[in-house]
Formats: C-alpha cells, sequence, structure tokens
C-alpha cells in the first residue's frame, strides 16, 4: 500500500465533488488538495476525543489544514467519551458564533439534541470519522467504511483457519456506529465459513488496559479461542499482550486502525493483520469539506477515505509512510 495512492483516491474523490457542484475555481487550490484560499475568515468548533491513540491522527489532519489555511481559525475540544459534555461543547460553540462545527460523535444514539441545535442555530455540523443515524440533520460525513473495514480485517483470520475456529471479539463502546459497523463486517465474513464460531464478544471500549483483562479472564476460564478479533488496534495490543504473558502464540489476533503500536505488532507476529485507517486524511478532508460549504458549495452526504489491509509484508512500507509526515 502507498499512501500516495490513497491520497491520490481523496484528491481525485475531492475534485469530482468540486465538478459536480459545479464550481470551477481550481486556480485557488492548495497542492494538498485545500480549497482555495479566501480573505474570509471563518471559525469552526471541532468537539471529539482526545484522549484517543487514533483520534490524535485525525487531530493532526485538522490542524495541517489549518495551517495551510490562516484564515480557517478551529477550536479543538475535548469531549473526553462523555455525549454530556459534547452537548455542551455545542452549546457553547452556539452561543460563541462560529460558523461550523465539526464533529467525532460519542455516541451515536444521544446526537440528536446535538443536531437539532445547530439546524435551529442555523449552523452546519459536519461529522468525521463516524457516521450519524440518517434521520438527524448534517451536511456531510467525512470517515471510513466501517463494514468494509470489519471484512477486510476478518478475512485473513478466515483464510489462517481454514474456514475453522472459535472467535473472540473484542468490541468497542456500545452506541458508537463504528463499534456496530466494524462487528457487521466481520459477521459478514464468518457467515461464510459455517466451521466458524464466535465463542464470545465482550465490550473492551476501545481501550487497551480493558481489553487485556478481558482476555486474560477468557484465558484463564479455559475457553477454546482461536482467534481474538479487536474493533481497534489498542484493544488488539491489549490481547496481544495478556497472550504473551500467557506464554500463548497460538491464538491469532487482528485490529483495525494500523496504529504506531499496532504496526509494531504486527511485525513482530503478534497481530496477523490491521487494517489502515487514515485518520490524518479524516481530518484534514473533514475541514475541506466545512471550508467548501461555508462557501456555498454542494456536497454530497458521504465522503469515503478507503481502509486498507495491512499484512505484516506491508507494515514497513506504511511506517516508512508515515514517518515521512
Amino acid at each position: 500500500m502507498k499512501f500516495k495512492r490513497i491520497l491520490s483516491t481523496v484528491l481525485v474523490t475531492g475534485m469530482a465533488l468540486t465538478l459536480l457542484a459545479g464550481c470551477g475555481q481550481q486556480q485557488g487550490a492548495t497542492q494538498s488538495g485545500g480549497t482555495a484560499q479566501s480573505n474570509k475568515t471563518y471559525t469552526i468548533g471541532v468537539s471529539l476525543d482526545t484522549s484517543k491513540d487514533f483520534t490524535a491522527t485525525v487531530i493532526k489532519g485538522v490542524n495541517a489544514y489549518a495551517k495551510e489555511h490562516p484564515n480557517v481559525k478551529v477550536t479543538i475540544l475535548d469531549a473526553n467519551s462523555d455525549p454530556a459534555t459534547q452537548l455542551k461543547h455545542v452549546e457553547n460553540l452556539i452561543s460563541q458564533g462560529v460558523d461550523a462545527v465539526v464533529m467525532k460523535p460519542c455516541d451515536v444514539t444521544t446526537t440528536q439534541p446535538i443536531t437539532q441545535a445547530l439546524s435551529d442555530a442555523k449552523i452546519p455540523l459536519i461529522v468525521v470519522n463516524s457516521s450519524l443515524p440518517t434521520n438527524q440533520t448534517f451536511a456531510t460525513y467525512v470517515g471510513s467504511d466501517n463494514v468494509k473495514a470489519g471484512e477486510l480485517e476478518m478475512q485473513p483470520i478466515a483464510d489462517k483457519l481454514n474456514g475453522k475456529g472459535n472467535i473472540a471479539i473484542l468490541m468497542g463502546e456500545p452506541g458508537n456506529q463504528a463499534t456496530s459497523d466494524r462487528i457487521k463486517g466481520n459477521m459478514n465474513v464468518i457467515a461464510k465459513y459455517p466451521g466458524l464460531k464466535v465463542v464470545s464478544q465482550q465490550n473492551g471500549s476501545w481501550v487497551r488496559d480493558k481489553a487485556m483483562t478481558i482476555v486474560e479472564n477468557w484465558l484463564q476460564s479455559g475457553m477454546k479461542i482461536d482467534a481474538i478479533v479487536a474493533n481497534n488496534d489498542e484493544m488488539a495490543i491489549g490481547a496481544a499482550l495478556a497472550l504473551k504473558e500467557s506464554n500463548n502464540t497460538k491464538i491469532l489476533g487482528a485490529g483495525i486502525d494500523a496504529t504506531s503500536d499496532g504496526l509494531k505488532m504486527l511485525k513482530s507476529g503478534q497481530l496477523a493483520v490491521t487494517v489502515f485507517q487514515n485518520g490524518y486524511q479524516q481530518g484534514f478532508e473533514a475541514m475541506d469539506a466545512t471550508v467548501k460549504i461555508l462557501q456555498g458549495q454542494k456536497l454530497p452526504k458521504y465522503e469515503d477515505i478507503p481502509f486498507e489491509q495491512i499484512t505484516p509484508d506491508k507494515a514497513d512500507q506504511l511506517i516508512a509512510t508515515l514517518n515521512k509526515e
């Protein structure tokens, strides 16, 4: 996998969206695909959980866009995985008169008051990374197909097990759309193999320590497990650490995000597969979409930043590419 290829895909998508919107202002585009520079200043509030390892890459993309566009002023707020805090953020941003809000939802089952408040205030909402229900009001969603991610993660495990074995799944937070979508993708693959069986499915809340404890309990119970499939790399790493402590080298591990620690685990053989989610590009393109909307352009409801399957043979190449950022 080459990062340039992914970036090129995004740039081509961005160009296509511009053409569809009937906007021919090509002369002001930046080399990285940003919208045209303007004398008008835009104030944009961003609410997400800054503590998550993956979210840090989204923030890098947001900040990179702001650095390229001095007329875009960004306020980043940490929701700390708390829907009530996120709602308070949005209420404060509305009172401050921001031009737009970019949000990575903490819990999509509780976002109705947020989307309604922004709609009432006529402030566009751009959703990043985790989509919202279609009955809620938002301008556009910039993210990746999490069902596809679950499929890309599960298929190599099914192949290595020759379609037979016991699967344990570590879930992200309940109410997070990525959790349900990634599990759906896992199940799409599992359904093709009658010999694969899900023996346990527990909530690891996206975090390493909790996942490690869950896996320790699985191992102590004597449960027969052939592979542990996690909704993200942090939980996959927790699982790998628990397996290492018990000197278990037979159980396969899988994650999603291709974080730096996840890639190290992949290289060392502690993970069989991870799936690269380009958080940097999600953050950058979410900001780009926000400014386009504020400039009056019409965008589709969904802009896809593709996932890519990373097996051990691809780890060094991706690490080298990411280190160049």
